[in-house]
């Protein structure tokens, strides 16, 4: 049955388009960035489980980026799939060119980028997700400590 559940899941997400790849995408191969390069519109851009220590941008690419949780539904694959800042100043994830609701990112982890620049505007918010002139669908993503110094309260996590 669980079997049955997977298949089902599978032709569900990709039955849109007839050929859509996957990308498979592991820490040890290569990144995030370089799988959704590689991608084409209806591709799935799939994040084996690890740190990530990047910045991603869907570069306006109506594709899905997503970890294992989006065939499994097991939150432990959130919590195993990390995109990382490393604490250095920089939006993790951007969509920013006018990306659709087709545009996904699913099941991860989204931490540990920090500004502590006091001349920062408000143009740089959203540190842990980015978005602007897009409308993509975020589901089932931890976003946690990515936030700037005590000198600024707002859009740290997520920025619309």
């Amino acid at each position: 049955m669980k079997r049955f559940i997977y298949l089902f899941s599978f032709v569900l997400l990709f039955s849109n388009t007839l050929f859509a790849r996957i990308i498979i995408v592991t820490p040890n191969f290569t990144t995030i960035q370089n799988g959704i390069i590689s991608a084409s519109a209806g591709d799935t851009v799939l994040v084996q489980p690890g740190e990530y220590i990047e910045t991603i941008d869907f570069n306006g690419k109506d594709i899905v980026v997503a970890s294992n949780f989006i065939f499994s539904g097991d939150t432990l694959d959130i919590n195993q799939t990390i995109i990382s800042g490393n604490h250095v100043n920089s939006r993790l994830v951007r969509f920013t060119i006018g990306e659709t609701s087709s545009a996904k990112l699913i099941g991860f982890t989204i931490t540990n980028t920090y500004n502590d620049v006091q001349s920062a505007t408000p143009q740089v918010v959203g540190l842990g997700i980015y978005i602007e002139n897009s409308s993509p669908t975020i589901e089932h993503n931890r976003i946690i400590n990515n936030e700037f110094g005590d000198w600024y309260i707002n859009g740290g996590g997520i920025a619309l």
